[in-house]
């Protein structure tokens, strides 16, 4: 069984067209006409990182691309600009507005931002667009994967929760390409789905009014929290639907669901769905995510009226950074939520989580499988890598002080992930009834 996750794709505001390499013919030597000043900078130069190792097909190098803003994108709010869109083959999905808005909370300020995008008609409205197959929708997230220098962490998370799941649970599909803005060449972005309701998004049903469809998320603002770290924000309805009446419907079924947990008893499986939970715990403890179970994270109801839990934020993780002892792979989270720890007094839960992980590595988690995964899925990048580290260069990237691993290279980086995984899969093999008291 092979996954190829995160198909190539572009996204371009050039007329640019794209470039398909041979394997092994002209390496850094063909470059899309109309690239802007500074995208063909290091190509060529990346001694191979990167490139595709396909069975005699061809390397699709994503197009160049851009985005035209009048002035800087805000931290709060959104400007308009212009963005087309392409696909490797260079077919135009979109070519139009856009608001533009940076992201993130310590992401905002790093130097490669990350960008929210709502696309936006003629008159300024939402322009509802499928792309690349990921469903009809207005708002997107360019993620610029500043401090994951592998590019894949957050995506191979979303993947690997669909596939380990059949497709039984959502998470947000991502598309990899290359941006420009202003004319200046940005790097390896991936365009995500946001979490919200809409065609071939988070499957919530519709709310009436009532406040008993919602979806939100751990945040530092919100309703209030009992069981973790902050608050839950509302993300579905949206803020104009807010009504006292919806507001207080979700308040109280969000503290029924933490009085369940807190009287660790299988009565919260009557409010949460346990597949689910066990499925978001292990995928969390397998890439141990230092962001894991306090920010992030979202619930939402399913079509069943049962609470479920979508993954989300994930740069964090894999063996970075290097505080919380997230670089041994050998222990479990260093921190724990009271939602979290009350899951685990759960033995019903308990029980889950081992038949689960016996499960998921005997199948998409077999050694061999995630071997080939790790290998393959870089190589969709073709020579985009060493344009993006030649724009962001491996030894500038930083992250609170100096908390990530020193590593040379984007081979580098790649051995210690795929080192760090392994060992991670061996841990929870050998002390996955452990997890519950935290080894």
């Amino acid at each position: 069984m092979r996954l190829h996750l995160l198909l190539p794709a572009v996204v371009v505001v050039c007329a640019c067209d794209p470039v398909v390499v041979a394997e092994g013919e002209g390496e850094g030597e063909v470059a899309a006409e109309g690239e802007g000043e500074g995208e063909g900078e290091g190509e060529g130069e990346g001694e191979g990182e990167g490139e595709g190792e396909g069975e005699g097909e061809a390397v699709v190098l994503p197009a160049t691309a851009s985005m035209s803003c009048p002035s800087s994108p805000p931290v709060t709010g959104k400007i308009d600009c212009t963005l087309r869109i392409a696909d490797h083959d260079g077919a135009v999905v979109y070519d139009g507005g856009a608001g533009v808005g940076l992201r993130g909370r310590s992401s905002s300020s790093f130097p490669k931002p990350q960008y929210s995008i709502e696309l936006r008609d003629a008159a300024g409205d939402d322009d509802k667009v499928d792309l690349f197959g990921m469903g009809e929708e207005a708002d997107w997230i360019l993620n610029g994967m500043y401090i994951d220098r592998a590019l894949f962490r957050n995506a191979l998370a979303f993947d690997l929760f669909r596939a380990l799941t059949h497709d039984r649970e959502w998470a947000p599909q991502t598309i990899y390409l290359e941006l420009d803005v202003d004319g200046a060449y940005q790097g390896v972005y991936a365009l995500s789905e946001r979490i919200d309701r809409a065609p071939g998004r988070t499957p919530v049903p519709a709310d009436d009014g009532s406040g008993t469809s919602f979806i939100v998320r751990a945040d530092e603002e919100g309703i209030a929290s009992s069981l973790q770290y902050g608050h839950w924000d509302v993300v579905y309805p949206k803020e104009s639907l807010q009504t006292p009446a919806v507001v207080a419907a979700i308040t109280a079924r969000l503290q029924r669901f933490e009085a369940a947990i807190v009287a660790a008893d299988d009565s919260v499986w009557t409010e949460l769905d346990l597949d689910n939970a066990a499925a978001f715990v292990l995928l969390e403890e397998l890439f141990k995510n230092n962001d894991a179970y306090f920010l992030s994270h979202h619930l939402y109801t399913g079509a069943d009226g049962k609470l479920r839990f979508v993954p989300w934020d994930l740069d964090l993780s894999l063996g970075q950074p290097i505080y919380n002892d997230n670089e041994n792979p050998s222990s479990w989270i260093a921190s724990r939520s009271g939602l979290i720890i009350g899951l685990g007094r759960s033995a019903a839960f308990r029980e889950r989580l081992a038949s689960m992980w016996s499960e998921w590595r005997a199948d998409v988690l077999h050694d061999d499988v995630i071997v080939a995964l790790l290998a393959d899925n870089p190589a969709l990048l073709g020579d985009a890598v060493a344009r993006n580290f030649e724009r962001w260069p491996m030894a500038d990237i930083n992250f609170a002080g100096d908390q990530l691993t020193v590593v040379s290279t984007y081979d580098d980086e790649l051995a210690r992930v795929s080192a760090f995984f392994l060992a991670r899969l061996a841990f929870i093999d050998a002390n996955i009834t452990t997890w519950s008291s935290g080894g």
